[in-house]
């Protein structure tokens, strides 16, 4: 609760942004959390959520989840059709990141495939650089068990308890920090467990 000032969406032009992906099924939320340090060392997390227009009305109904209410209020973006459409989020993304600097894209490898297709046909791949010879830039996988999304989610807690975070007290993503279930293996990494968590936390996972 410390950390839903408002982001400083005037700062993005000047810093590195740094984006995670969660694609989740495509009949469910898709997830880009853009994800900056501003001159105050303030982290700003700027969620979007995206979710197919066509079956809307039976998803607010089964996740318990006012979603035609949240894309009404801008919170939550309704692609068209009955499915996530990726041309559509990467055409979004570029036009609300013009001008500004991607660091990363980072993202889960499970159909990341499809996405970056979508990418390609749009502005948006030409947006992030080509090179990820060092692992920080460019396109990264990241996978999503314990080795990877550990310590991910060390640093992300870690900040949150410092009170760093600006995530603009955004209700798809506070829904999702509310249902975050961390699991831990025998020597005590931890990471989020989708299967335990009873609504989606995909903006959780990419904010992470």
């Amino acid at each position: 609760k410390e950390c839903l000032r408002d982001v400083n969406r005037d700062s993005m032009p000047d810093h590195i942004l740094h984006i995670g992906i969660d694609l989740s099924l495509r009949t469910d939320l898709t997830s880009a959390t853009v994800a900056w340090k501003d001159d105050d060392g303030n982290i700003n997390v700027l969620c979007f959520a995206y979710a197919p227009l066509i079956g809307v009305e039976q998803r607010e109904i089964r996740d318990k989840a006012p979603y035609q209410q949240w894309a009404k209020d801008g919170w939550l973006i309704l692609t068209p059709g009955a499915t996530v459409d990726y041309e559509y989020v990467c055409n979004h993304l570029a036009r609300v990141l013009k001008g500004c600097t991607i660091g990363s894209v980072q993202f889960d490898r499970w159909k990341i495939d499809n996405f970056t297709r979508a990418a390609q046909d749009t502005d948006f791949y030409a947006m992030v650089p080509n090179t990820n010879e060092d692992k920080t830039a460019g396109w990264i996988d990241v996978g999503q068990g314990y080795v990877s999304m550990a310590p991910r989610l060390e640093s992300f807690e870690a900040e949150a308890m410092r009170g760093v975070l600006q995530t603009g007290n955004h209700p798809v993503l506070n829904l999702a920090a509310s249902q975050a279930i961390a699991v831990s293996d025998d020597a005590g990494s931890r990471k989020l467990a989708k299967s335990k968590s009873v609504h989606r936390i995909d903006p959780m996972q990419a904010a992470i």
